[in-house]
This record gives C-alpha cells, sequence and structure tokens, in this order.
C-alpha cells in the first residue's frame, strides 16, 4: 500500500517545525503555491542558520516512496514566497532510487546572499505515478555568525559546487508544473526525468536519470516573482 511520498526532513519543514500549524500531508502534491499556501498562516520562528558561501545537505524523509525519483529543484525567497532564486538544480534520481537511508543532497548558498530571514524551498517533479508538484518549505535565518538569537547553525559538508553569487541566479527562475492555472506539463508520460528549461548556473545532473526529457508548455519557463501570501494570488511572470 503506497502511504504518501517523499518530504523534507530538514531543514525542518512548515508544518512540521514549532508554532506552525501541524501539517499530516506534507508528502502530497501541491495544489496551492507557493508552499501548499503555509506562507499565510503562522510560519514559526527560523529553524536553522545557514552561512553565506557555506555547503550544507538537505535531508528527505526516508519512510515514503519515491516514484523512481525524478528532478528537483532548491531555491530561496526573501519576500514570503513573492519571488523565488533557484540555488540548484537537481536532474535524474531526485529522491534517490531505490530509496536509502540517508537521502540527502548537498546544496551552497551563494556567496553575497542577503542575510536575515528567509523561506527555503525543496521541489520535486516526480518521474512515475500522476503527474504532479511537490513542495516543502523551511523559515531560516542566514547569518555569518550564530548567537544574538539566531537559531544552532547548520553543520558544514564538503562539496564540489562552485562558489557563486546573487547575480548568477538572477535570472534563475522556479520551474512550475503539472499545477492548476499553469501552462506546463512536466513529462506527458510517466518514466521520464524532467530537463529544468532555465536550471541555472548550478545544475547536478545524475548518471542514473531515466529518459529526461523537456516539458510542453508556454508556460514552461519557471515562476520569477508572483503567487505571493500563499494563496495563489498576484502577477505571476513566465520567462524561458
Amino acid at each position: 500500500m503506497v502511504v504518501g511520498h517523499r518530504e523534507m526532513q530538514y531543514p525542518l519543514p512548515i508544518g512540521k517545525a514549532p508554532n506552525t500549524p501541524p501539517d499530516s500531508d506534507l508528502h502530497g502534491p501541491i495544489t496551492v503555491f507557493p508552499c501548499k499556501g503555509k506562507l499565510s498562516g503562522s510560519i514559526g520562528e527560523p529553524v536553522v542558520t545557514y552561512k553565506p558561501g557555506g555547503s550544507y545537505n538537505i535531508v528527505l524523509k526516508d519512510s515514503y516512496v519515491t516514484h523512481n525519483g525524478g528532478s528537483c529543484q532548491i531555491s530561496l525567497s526573501f519576500d514570503m514566497g513573492k519571488s523565488w532564486k533557484v540555488i540548484k538544480s537537481i536532474i535524474g534520481d531526485c529522491p534517490h532510487h531505490p530509496s536509502r537511508n540517508s537521502d540527502s543532497f548537498t546544496f551552497r548558498m551563494p556567496d553575497d546572499v542577503k542575510e536575515g530571514k528567509a523561506i527555503f524551498a525543496w521541489t520535486w517533479i516526480n518521474n512515475t505515478g500522476n503527474r504532479e508538484f511537490y513542495m516543502n518549505c523551511a523559515h531560516v535565518m542566514i547569518s555569518a555568525q550564530a548567537g544574538s538569537g539566531n537559531p544552532p547553525l547548520a553543520t558544514e559538508v564538503g562539496s564540489t559546487t562552485r562558489s557563486f553569487k546573487m547575480k548568477d541566479i538572477e535570472r534563475t527562475p522556479l520551474f512550475l508544473a503539472n499545477m492548476p492555472g499553469v501552462d506546463c506539463l512536466a513529462t506527458a508520460q510517466e518514466g521520464h526525468d524532467v530537463i529544468f528549461p532555465n536550471p541555472g548556473p548550478i545544475v547536478e545532473t545524475s548518471p542514473n536519470a531515466r529518459s529526461p526529457m523537456l516539458p510542453t508548455g508556454s508556460g514552461c519557463g519557471g515562476v520569477v516573482s508572483g503567487g505571493g501570501g500563499g494563496n495563489g494570488g498576484g502577477k505571476r511572470l513566465y520567462t524561458l
């Protein structure tokens, strides 16, 4: 019996973090962008601190099905979901399939990323199953140091990702597909890992990617801005 899908375990997502409305369906596909509408309610305090230029792990909960992996993006918002900056794109085998005890991926913060509170997001387009879109979000702090009321620093990890700056990802939109009101079908048939039309400069393509394919539709460029407030409202700008 299928009991659910992958969900973000670290950083602790809104819906599991303290002082946020509990959500037992974080592993389900979204119909409200961004963050399943959670930014319109309590998002609690930041759960972790990341340093500019630091390399870290995102950890996915390993007790749910992986749908043969797929493709993922990791992004940041500094305006409560009105706009997003993709800091890494992963094409294929995300989540890992078959599943592993430690289902994690590394990412790097831009060297000059804005310090302060931010929304961290993990998005996933599954390889097999219904054509769906998944998104978990966490409230995080970006700071060069801990203390002064900031949450604990995340543990840095080794990474082969080159350093980059915010200007390098300025025109890297968050990819949206398989959602109401978005004219983009990630892959018309299951069994293909989506290739992001504009993945940005930091891309990890898995050697285990399964039949990678570009998406179809006039809205497949991604979202540069819009959808703020967690209710799907606001202007969306799709650019290829």
